[in-house]
């Protein structure tokens, strides 16, 4: 039945309408067509609001896990970046040395991960809308990110290695 009003107050009318029709026609519930969307996708929206919660953890996590590694990395090589920076290295020098062994490890995660996404996407594809299974555009997009962001948590490490004091990694090393 289309209404231009609220379809709930009909519902008394329809279910005489329908009686005076077919008595024996049970009319248990009334909704709208926007209720019945509603209903029927709540399952795919489970699906994707626990994807997408779980993708963010896996973010975070991967952040996490990329400070880590190289920040302890520049901890364990204090000496050696005490050395380059003695010898004449910039602190900029000392910054594209740090960051880019944070980019060579974002990389290797990303092939490693984009050979996993392949795997996993035939399983995938049926709770995915719109998107092919290897849909390029959305790996590549999904891979930057990925990259972006593992060279943002290298930042501070980075940040962090170019305030050696070259006399003090000298001395401790």
């Amino acid at each position: 039945m289309r209404t231009r009003s609220d379809p709930q107050r009909f519902s008394g009318a329809l279910r005489a309408t329908l009686r005076s029709l077919d008595p024996a026609l049970p009319l248990q519930s009334v909704f709208t067509l926007d209720e019945v969307r509603v209903r029927s996708a709540w399952v795919a929206q489970l699906w994707g609001q626990m994807l997408s919660d779980v993708a963010v953890l896996a973010l975070v996590l991967a952040v996490l896990g990329v400070y880590g590694v190289v920040s302890y990395s520049v901890s364990q090589r204090t000496h050696e970046i005490g050395i380059r920076m003695a010898v004449g290295a910039s602190r900029g020098r000392v910054l594209r040395l740090v960051l880019g062994d944070g980019l060579r490890l974002a990389l290797q995660a990303a092939a490693l991960g984009l050979l996993g996404a392949m795997a996993m996407m035939r399983s995938l594809a049926r709770l995915l809308y719109g998107v092919g299974a290897l849909d390029p555009v959305t790996l590549a997009g999904c891979t930057a990110a990925l990259v972006l962001v593992a060279v943002v948590a290298s930042a501070a490490p980075a940040w962090r290695g170019t305030r050696v004091d070259p006399v003090v990694a000298l001395r401790s090393g």
